[in-house]
C-alpha cells in the first residue's frame, strides 16, 4: 500500500511539472542535474541552455602577492602554522550541513597526518557547542587544533578561502553547493559528499573528491590524498570563467537575444 501510495505521488508530482512547464518556451539549467530534470519533463535540447549556477569570482581583482599575504595574515590570526594543511567547512553548524564528519575523518588519520592538520569552521549554528567539545577532544587526543571563527560576512569571506587548503561540504543532502563554486574561485581543493549537487560539475577536476555521505573513513583517505597537493590560487580559473555570474548573465542575454531577433 505505502508502495502504491509513492507511485502515486511519483505520478503526480511529474503531471504537476509537465504542467507547468508546459507554456515555456525555452529554460535555462544550471547544471547536469538540473537540465536532466527539465528533459525528464517535457523540454527537448533545442528547448535548453545553459547558465550555470555561479558566484562572483571576489578575488578575481586580486594579484598573487595580495593573495598570498591575506592568506598569510589571516593565517597567523588563526594560528595556523605555514607548513600546516589548513581543512575548512563554510555554512551553517546544522545537522544537514555534517560538519562533524570532519572530525570523525581526522581522528582516522594516521599519527604523521594528524599532526600537519588544523581545522577552520566558519560559519554558526546549533551545533556550535557539541562541535567545539568535540574538537577539544580532538585536540586533547590527537593534537588537530581548530579555529571557530564564527559568522563572516560575505565580504570578508574571501580571505577566509584565501587561507584555506582544501575546503569540505560533507552535507547530507545539497541541492548544489554554492560553498565550493567559491572555493574553486580562490584555488582550494574541495571535498564534497555524494549528496551534494555540483558532485556532477566539479567532482572530477584534479583536485577535487567524492566520498559516500556519512561514511568517515572516505572522507579521511580524501583528505588524506590532498593534503600534498601544492597551494596554488589559479589552478581551478580557466574551468570556472563559465561559472561566474557574468558568464551566466551572457548566456541569458545571448538567448533573449535571439528570442527578440527572431521574426
Amino acid at each position: 500500500q505505502s508502495g502504491t501510495r509513492g507511485r502515486f505521488k511519483s505520478l503526480a508530482r511529474y503531471l504537476a511539472y509537465r504542467a507547468m512547464y508546459a507554456p515555456v518556451k525555452h529554460a535555462f539549467s544550471f547544471g547536469q542535474l538540473n537540465r536532466q530534470h527539465l528533459q525528464r519533463h517535457g523540454f527537448a535540447n533545442r528547448q535548453l541552455s545553459t547558465a550555470h549556477f555561479s558566484v562572483v569570482d571576489a578575488v578575481s581583482h586580486l594579484s598573487s602577492e595580495e593573495k598570498m599575504a591575506r592568506r598569510a595574515q589571516l593565517r597567523a590570526s588563526l594560528g595556523v602554522r605555514p607548513e600546516q594543511v589548513l581543512v575548512g567547512f563554510f555554512g551553517k553548524l546544522i545537522d544537514i550541513k555534517n560538519p562533524g564528519l570532519i572530525m570523525e575523518a581526522a581522528a582516522r588519520l594516521a599519527a604523521p597526518w594528524q599532526q600537519r592538520l588544523h581545522l577552520m569552521w566558519v560559519g554558526a549554528g546549533r551545533l556550535e557547542s557539541s562541535l567545539k567539545e568535540q574538537a577539544l577532544q580532538l585536540q586533547q587526543k590527537a593534537g588537530i587544533p581548530s579555529s571557530f571563527c564564527g559568522f563572516i560576512n560575505q565580504s570578508n569571506l574571501p580571505d577566509y578561502y584565501l587561507s584555506c587548503d582544501i575546503a569540505v561540504l560533507p552535507s547530507r543532502r545539497e541541492a548544489w553547493g554554492l560553498v565550493i563554486n567559491e572555493a574553486l574561485h580562490a584555488g582550494c581543493s574541495v571535498i564534497m559528499s555524494d549528496t551534494v549537487g555540483c558532485k556532477h560539475e566539479f567532482g572530477d577536476w584534479d583536485r577535487a573528491r567524492v566520498f559516500p555521505e556519512g561514511q568517515a573513513d572516505a572522507l579521511s583517505e580524501a583528505i588524506r590524498s590532498l593534503m600534498d597537493t601544492p597551494r596554488e590560487f589559479d589552478w581551478a580559473h580557466e574551468r570556472m570563467q563559465a561559472y561566474t555570474t557574468e558568464a551566466a548573465a551572457k548566456a541569458m542575454v545571448r538567448v533573449l537575444k535571439e528570442f527578440v531577433d527572431a521574426p
